[in-house]
């Protein structure tokens, strides 16, 4: 599990993912602490500007994206967990559309068994997995174990808060908002690390 910070975000860098794209394509790069130590993730996607106050109850839960670079390294979601029971996990399952083939599935996350418990859980895919920029894809939540946990989205009066993409709840559109959550690449490269403490109080 990792933690963000809002003020962790140096200036932002050009990325030239693929020669053969033929595009530079400017991301951001960001610094992302851990419960044993930090790394740099370069942000393509994402739909986090504050901490929504909506939860949803999962599982059936899916939310589409539209990249601008060619590979997945990571997605992120915020959770919510009102009692503590029964222990669950979440994977992201990255498919095509949110019926179409399943590409890849990602590393398992814990839902810290605290009732209470709120933030974001990490989901790495490894290696990274090849994406066509400007094309719509589906990252979809699998819950695993017997617990209970709600993911955390934006409804804002009919404001689309993420216009590339959608939130799904049982395979269908669910018009009144989207998940938050990012996506983009790791990059394993050492940085000093910040504690929980320090990040919670500036992202909140």
């Amino acid at each position: 599990m990792f933690q963000f910070s809002a003020e962790s975000c140096p200036a932002p860098v050009s990325v030239l993912r693929r020669a053969g794209l033929g595009l530079s394509i400017l991301l951001t790069l960001f610094t992302l602490a851990t419960t044993g130590s930090a790394q740099n993730y370069v942000l393509d996607q994402s739909n986090d500007r504050s901490v929504p106050r909506l939860m949803i109850s999962m599982p059936s839960l899916a939310q589409s994206f539209t990249p601008e670079v060619d590979e997945i390294g990571f997605a992120a979601f915020w959770f919510y967990r009102g009692n503590a029971g029964l222990p669950v996990e979440v994977q992201v399952q990255l498919r095509e559309t949110i019926r179409g083939p399943i590409i890849s599935r990602s590393s398992r996350a814990e839902v810290p068994n605290l009732g209470g418990w709120e933030g974001p859980l990490q989901f790495t895919f490894s290696p990274p997995i090849r994406l066509v920029p400007r094309r719509e894809y589906v990252l979809e939540l699998l819950v695993h174990g017997g617990g209970n946990a709600s993911l955390a989205a934006f409804a804002e009066g009919g404001n689309d808060s993420y216009p590339r993409g959608t939130l799904y709840r049982g395979g269908e559109e669910w018009p009144p908002g989207d998940a938050w959550f990012r996506e983009g690449l790791l990059d394993l490269s050492p940085v000093l690390e910040t504690s929980w403490g320090e990040l919670k109080q500036v992202y909140r």
